[in-house]
């Protein structure tokens, strides 16, 4: 569904509201420059319409426009710097607030497995294989120690349960990889010539989750 943000220069006209059997209708009229989420306007590009129906809970937006649109979404390298990792509270609805002093992220490394299906009359005598479980692998960090950032993930390593994470990055479209791990390594470092530092071993259980 596409979604539109009115950019400075934007004037509304007309914006009538319609209440019928229990459906909505809103008609927007206005002039001016828009921007679709997902996609940038170029300069012969134009919107004529965007009517929104509410009905029985669902929402439709039929988009008409004319011209040349371009994906926010290009496919360029990204830097790592900005990435954010998250930690859920358990809570429901769920809050996920971000630990700080991460140097390093690793992972999620997926990876499958396959059961052996060979027989013998396998063709020309090799090895057949079938798909099998598929595991979500682990996800290391490396972080600059602080107290309260070792004692926080120390204490999901000392209990049975899993929990929520999330990994951010910092691409255009804000790409979010959500799972449940244990933690199940967290060794200190002490090197002579750096900072303390510490890592943290992820376990993913289920489904790596990816979403923007």
């Amino acid at each position: 569904m596409p979604a539109f943000a009115a950019l400075p220069d934007v004037v509304l006209n007309t914006c009538p509201i319609d209440i019928t059997a229990g459906a909505i209708e809103i008609t927007l009229s206005a002039e001016g420059n828009f921007q679709v989420y997902g996609f940038a306007a170029l300069p012969d590009a134009e919107v004529n319409t965007c009517p929104v129906n509410i009905t029985a809970g669902a929402i439709e937006v039929a988009l008409s426009a004319e011209g040349t649109f371009q994906s926010q979404y290009p496919g360029v390298p990204v830097a790592s710097l900005g990435t954010l990792f998250q930690r859920g509270d358990g809570l429901s609805p769920e809050a996920f607030a971000t630990v700080a002093e991460i140097i390093q992220i690793i992972g999620p490394e997926m990876d499958g497995d396959f059961i052996e299906a060979t027989t013998l009359d396998s063709p020309a005598g090799y090895d057949e294989f079938i798909p099998g479980p598929v595991a979500g692998g682990e996800v290391t960090l490396v972080l600059n120690f602080t107290r309260a950032g070792y004692l926080q993930l120390l204490a999901d390593f000392e209990e049975d349960n899993s929990h929520n994470y999330r990994i951010i990055l910092p691409d255009l479209g804000a790409t979010q990889l959500d799972f449940a791990a244990f933690v199940v390594e967290i060794p200190l470092a002490m090197p002579r010539d750096l900072q303390i530092n510490f890592e943290v071993v992820l376990e993913i259980t289920g489904q790596v989750i990816m979403a923007s």
